[in-house]
């Protein structure tokens, strides 16, 4: 293995953490329990933040925009519209502003 592939060493560590709880992190950055493959976030919305199963349209939302912060405070139910409009397109974004990627 080569010095200038390995994981940074604050990531190996936060992967640690997470295996010590019987989660895992998927390659999209989400924690997930490692018997179900469940998300994290979606267990404890559930759990804590509507007390009811999630609608087929409702889509949970990281307020800070951290996917590892899952505390209940930092979660929030919204359905799938309301969701995007949380994350603007930034092909859209750059439509509407005019604005370049400034390294081309």
């Amino acid at each position: 293995m080569s010095l200038f592939h390995r994981e940074p060493r604050y990531a190996r560590r936060t992967v640690r953490k997470y295996e010590k709880k019987g989660q895992y992190i998927d390659n999209r950055g989400y924690a997930r329990y490692s018997g179900s493959n469940e998300f994290v976030h979606r267990y404890i919305a559930v759990k804590y933040v509507v007390g009811r199963k999630l609608l087929p349209n409702e889509e949970v939302h990281h307020k800070n925009g951290n996917k590892l912060d899952n505390r209940s405070e930092n979660l929030i139910v919204l359905n799938h519209d309301e969701h995007m409009n949380q994350h603007p397109n930034p092909l859209l974004k750059r439509l509407l502003t005019g604005r370049r990627n400034k390294y081309k």
